[in-house]
């Protein structure tokens, strides 16, 4: 069994299908669909362009937060695993010297 090191682009695939079915269907802006589902106006945009890269975590918990907004009316889309539904917190995180 040999290694497949492309996870990044099939991942990155499988979040922009999600993503997209999701904003087709609330029929919002992509910086809308950003800001509520990443915290973000602007990371969708720099994402696809390919100027941030991802960590597995940011994936798992951007699709479960998707998995979470998901609406009732809409299939998730064919052949991408859907997780567990999961709200994610947007709060500004505390730097460890801050919290003391």
């Amino acid at each position: 069994m040999t290694y497949d090191s492309d996870f990044e682009p099939l991942l990155r695939g499988y979040l922009l299908r999600v993503t997209h079915a999701y904003m087709c269907h609330t029929m919002i802006l992509p910086t809308l669909a950003s800001k509520t589902l990443f915290g973000d106006h602007s990371f969708l945009k720099r994402w696809k362009d390919g100027a941030l890269g991802f960590s597995i975590k940011t994936y798992d918990e951007a699709m479960a937060h998707l998995s979470f907004v998901w609406p009732a009316d809409l299939e998730w889309p064919d052949g991408i695993p859907r997780p567990e539904p999961r709200e994610r917190d947007f709060s500004p995180r505390r730097k460890k010297k801050d919290a003391a």
